[in-house]
C-alpha cells in the first residue's frame, strides 16, 4: 500500500460522484457535456411555469390551498384578483369560483 492508506481508509471514504456525474470513461464530464441534474431540470420546468400564469378574479370565497409546487394560496375573498398558473386557474374557474380577467 504505497499510497499510504490502508485498504479500510480506501473503502470507507465516501464517493464524491454518482454514475450519472461520470462520463463513459469515468471523469467527470466537461462543461461542454455536462449533464442536467434532477433540481437544474425542475428549475428549468418551474421557470416555464412562470410564464404560463393567467390572471384571475374571485367571484366566491376561497379557502387556502396546496399546489403541487408545495406552497400554500389563498385564503382569497370575492374580489380578490391574482395571477396564477393556468392549471390551477382553469380549476377555479371550471369550479365556479372566479372568473378569468383579461
Amino acid at each position: 500500500m504505497s499510497s499510504g492508506k490502508n485498504l479500510n481508509q480506501e473503502t470507507t471514504e465516501p464517493l464524491t460522484k454518482t454514475e450519472s456525474e461520470l462520463d463513459n470513461d469515468g471523469n467527470t464530464p466537461t462543461s461542454e457535456n455536462a449533464i442536467k441534474t434532477d433540481s437544474e431540470s425542475e428549475i428549468t420546468s418551474d421557470k416555464k411555469e412562470d410564464n404560463d400564469k393567467i390572471k384571475i378574479k374571485f367571484t366566491h370565497p376561497m379557502p387556502s390551498f396546496l399546489w403541487t409546487d408545495n406552497k400554500e394560496y389563498g385564503p382569497y375573498d370575492v374580489g380578490d384578483e391574482i395571477e396564477i398558473f393556468s392549471e390551477v386557474a382553469d380549476l377555479i374557474v371550471k369550479k365556479g369560483r372566479a372568473e378569468k380577467v383579461s
